[in-house]
């Protein structure tokens, strides 16, 4: 595998990771948004 291979590998991973934390944070967010209007 070739160098350049291995960036475009890695560059991959961390964009997946980034877009998967994202969505989750999107998630939870949400998540708190709905908790708290429940409180009120």
């Amino acid at each position: 595998m070739s160098s350049t291979e291995a960036q475009k590998e890695i560059v991959g991973q961390l964009l997946d990771t980034m877009k998967y934390v994202s969505e989750k944070s999107n998630f939870l967010s949400e998540a708190g948004i709905t908790v708290s209007q429940y409180r009120h």
